[in-house]
């Protein structure tokens, strides 16, 4: 994933995340650190994944979010500004803040996910996952939402919800990943006359609210619709132009929305193990150090301290933690992380590897056939049957698995064994993956035991898994 830094002022907004006023902390081992930590106060730390169709402008509310909240150089919106100039993009300077290869610049859409970091007023740390909404690119936004505690949807006011199957696709992943609560911006709203704004805007409440209970956020509190003008920077952080701009409209900006909105706390397993999904891997100097990247999903990591990379059983050793290109003494919970790692190479990776304590009884395990438990079938052609061959997506990973067992869900105890099932039914299914992968039950785990199961470029279905068969075969590895 590509990143975009904090500055120092925001940095200083974090109390102990970079620095922990006791001269002591540097001196004690790792166990007396960890111990030390779950007596001091820690930051939030919260993931939102920004989402929504090609063109709707994600990118381009990314950038204007990071500079309306100081977070980058208006310098740098200069520079971006010329270089779209002259790639006759004249509208995507802050949309380049996110969109930085050569590919997204030149085609003029996300590819990979990018991530940026600011704090809010009221001192929530967010880390922002700017999404692919092309249909080639699922995969990586799958990740991004994956990584994600909040949504925010972007939708084309003017034009509204012209490709609804492909926004329902959107929702029902960032369901999949467990997301409760969302933000939906009704951009560019300075394209409809002045006098139709209000009835445009209701008209596309009602529109997207009916999709979204259809996707399962149901809840009126989780929810929250505010018009938007990203590139003017109508509404993202200031909200002086609504008195001309959108007359009658009382509620939040942006910004404030982020602040505002519900958070399940319970994202913030307190007493789940540790587990830190890896998104990438890189080498540095020389390749002599393996630095791996992605989000501490539980748990509390400092340097010193030594992991289990799964699937690869291999025991590593951390050797420095970075948040934003700044080192860190720790990171915990919901961190988004690079963290040198010793003791394993780049090819003990792989997709949908995890991180966590080795020696433990709940450490992560290497799972060869799964099942879950109300698993909602979403779309398929025709039936999911028994033997179909689909694609798991688990965290940061996806697997081939072939569907064993498919049994009709009414309930926990009423359940009936079939060979197929039509879409709009839950079921209780059973998978085993081409390879193993490294899952939880939710009775260990609630983000890592949420799987979505995809074909064709669709969305067959989603939920959590309930059951796992471990792989005995595989021996772990030893210090």
């Amino acid at each position: 994933m590509k990143t975009q830094s904090l500055d120092s002022k925001e940095i200083s907004k974090l109390p102990g995340l970079f620095d922990i006023k006791d001269e002591a902390f540097d001196s004690k081992t790792v166990p007396q650190k960890i111990e030390y930590l779950k007596t001091i106060p820690k930051p939030r730390l919260f993931s939102t994944c920004f989402m929504g169709h090609v063109d709707a402008g994600k990118s381009t509310t990314v950038g204007r979010l990071l500079y309306d909240t100081g977070t980058i150089d208006p310098r740098i919106i200069e520079q971006y500004q010329r270089e779209a100039i002259a790639n006759k993009r004249d509208s995507f300077s802050f949309a380049y803040v996110m969109d930085k290869s050569k590919d997204e610049r030149e085609r003029g859409i996300t590819i990979e996910c990018g991530l940026g970091e600011f704090v809010t007023p009221n001192g929530r740390y967010m880390t922002i996952v700017d999404a692919p909404g092309h249909g080639d690119f699922v995969k990586n936004m799958v990740v991004g939402t994956n990584q994600a505690d909040l949504a925010c949807l972007l939708v084309d006011a003017k034009t509204g919800l012209v490709k609804e199957d492909i926004t329902d696709q959107h929702l029902s992943i960032a369901r999949a990943s467990g997301i409760k609560s969302i933000i939906v911006l009704l951009n560019k709203l300075n394209l409809v006359p002045l006098a139709q704004r209000m009835k445009i805007y209701h008209e596309r409440v009602k529109e997207i609210d009916t999709l979204l209970n259809r996707c399962f956020f149901k809840d009126p509190a989780r929810k929250i619709f505010i018009p938007v003008n990203s590139f003017g920077g109508w509404n993202i952080a200031d909200k002086s132009f609504n008195d001309t701009e959108f007359p009658g409209y009382e509620g939040p900006s942006f910004l404030e929305a982020l602040d505002q909105i519900p958070i399940d706390e319970s994202v913030f397993q307190t007493d789940a193990p540790l587990r830190m999904s890896l998104e990438n891997v890189h080498t540095k100097i020389a390749g002599t150090k393996v630095v791996g990247i992605g989000k501490l999903i539980s748990g509390t990591i400092v340097p010193g301290m030594e992991l289990i990379l799964k699937p690869a059983n291999k025991i590593c050793k951390v050797g420095g933690i970075e948040m934003h290109h700044k080192k860190c003494k720790y990171v915990s919970t919901g961190g988004s992380v690079a963290l040198s790692l010793l003791n394993v190479t780049k090819d003990d990776f792989s997709k949908g590897s995890i991180l966590s304590v080795p020696h433990v009884k709940d450490t992560a395990t290497n799972v060869e056939q799964f099942t879950m438990e109300k698993c909602y079938i979403r779309a398929h052609p025709t039936e999911l049957s028994v033997g179909s061959q689909l694609i798991a997506h688990f965290h940061s990973g996806n697997k081939s698995c072939e569907v064993l067992k498919i049994q009709k869900w009414n309930s926990p105890t009423q359940t009936q064994e079939v060979k197929s099932i039509k879409p709009g039914n839950f079921a209780r299914i059973t998978l085993k993956p081409q390879h193993s992968i490294v899952v939880d039950p939710l009775s260990i785990h609630t983000k890592t035991s949420k799987v979505l199961l995809r074909d064709c470029k669709d969305t067959i279905g989603y939920g959590s898994i309930t059951a796992v068969k471990l792989d005995r075969d595989q021996i772990i590895a030893k210090k």
